[in-house]
């Protein structure tokens, strides 16, 4: 018999919640050292020189400098130096610095030249400037032994899921380079999905959008697959990857436990909230913020109940500005003027791709409607997307 999924919900709400834990700031990522030392070369100035090499505001190099000690520019410039050399951009530059400050006391040739050099050999169809660019915005892969880590994950990952693979979860930053036990966890809970029928499709979509499910003890994540497919989940659907994310991971449980109380808010029942959850599992993972914006928009906006979004609970996670305020308003503006049904589809108008929406809903209409075209334009402007044809064709 399914596992009662409205017995979970209630269960839920009863666990404390977890204190969320503070994220460092760069400077204490490593032991803060004793102030210069006096053989520092007259008028040498760590922080200018940050500035000056980096592109760092003063404010971020003060707080680089804190956490590393170096009275002569040598190694740092040295550091900097290769990175130039290599072809990083002086932004680039300072992303790794800002986040990896400890770095300008290393040597380079020993610490960041040969994982270049080997990722770029390594990878299929991966540039020299792809790498460079992961890297910079990566850049805890740079902290990571290569010969203790970072090789022998790469040999286990293209072994597992092919080069191809391979190169775009690196290029993502992902933490199966680093963060994972591939060995004892991560291959072991992946044969055990593929066991069950759980498609390839599924699998490579959850290894970039949510690899930390894997990274469960063998035992305990078996148990969390039992759960989600009691819930009636079934392995052969997309959802299936993302229904055991979202029981697997507490900080995961505290964002459903804060999504449940919304929906219950805007007066949702426990059954639209079960009916969302097998339809979309992450509409339980949405920010309260971003959760309360859509279903104030479609109650006080469309004069809808907020609980129709459960009939499509994909729609909660589309843009505000780019599309569920432009789109919602022009139908809702043309339902008032009889072009279109006044009982149109919420879903259907969302879901819809751009070049669909524009042939359905504003060129069909642009001689009767005029000026709602233009307001879709003007919206659609503001968001930062150029539908500027859309003015001609009025």
């Amino acid at each position: 018999m399914p596992l009662n999924l409205l017995a979970l919900l209630r269960s839920i709400l009863s666990r404390p919640r977890p204190r969320p834990r503070p994220r460092p700031r760069p400077s204490q990522y490593i032991a803060n050292f004793s102030s210069l030392a006096n053989t520092r070369p007259a008028g040498y100035s760590p922080e200018k020189s940050l500035v000056d090499s980096c592109g760092l505001s003063p404010e971020e190099s003060i707080a680089s400098s804190k956490g590393v000690h170096f009275d002569t520019p040598e190694n740092p410039n040295a550091f900097l130096d290769l990175l130039k050399n290599e072809g990083f951009t002086e932004p680039q530059i300072s992303s790794i610095v800002r986040a990896r400050p400890r770095f300008l006391r290393s040597k380079p040739e020993n610490t960041i030249l040969p994982k270049i050099q080997f990722f770029q050999s390594s990878l299929a169809g991966v540039s020299k400037k792809d790498v460079l660019a992961t890297f910079s915005k990566y850049p805890y892969l740079l902290a990571h032994s290569l010969e203790r880590k970072l090789a022998p994950n790469l040999d286990m990952i293209t072994n597992l899921l092919g080069p191809e693979k391979a190169a775009a979860l690196f290029t993502h930053g992902s933490i199966l380079f680093t963060r994972i036990d591939l060995q004892n966890r991560f291959i072991p809970n992946v044969d055990h999905l593929r066991e069950i029928g759980v498609p390839t499709l599924s699998l490579d979509r959850a290894f970039i959008q949510c690899p930390r499910v894997f990274c469960q003890e063998q035992s305990k994540f078996r148990e969390l697959v039992q759960e989600v497919r009691g819930m009636g989940f079934d392995p052969s659907k997309s959802v299936f990857v993302l229904a055991i994310n979202a029981r697997s991971v507490k900080s995961c449980l505290a964002l459903w436990d804060q999504s449940y109380r919304v929906y219950k808010k805007w007066g949702w029942s426990e059954e639209d909230v079960r009916a969302s959850f097998l339809k979309h599992p992450n509409c339980m993972l949405c920010s309260e913020k971003k959760l309360t914006a859509v279903l104030e928009f479609v109650a006080h906006e469309l004069g809808r109940e907020a609980r129709s979004v459960a009939k499509c609970p994909s729609i909660i996670f589309y843009s505000m500005e780019n599309r569920i305020v432009p789109r919602c308003t022009l139908v809702r503006d043309l339902a008032s003027k009889g072009l279109v049904k006044e009982d149109w589809n919420l879903g259907t108008v969302l879901v819809r791709k751009e070049e669909d929406f524009m042939k359905k809903y504003v060129l069909q209409f642009a001689g009767e409607a005029p000026e709602l075209c233009e307001t879709y334009a003007s919206r659609k402007a503001r968001a930062g997307k150029n539908v500027g044809f859309v003015k001609i064709m009025c």
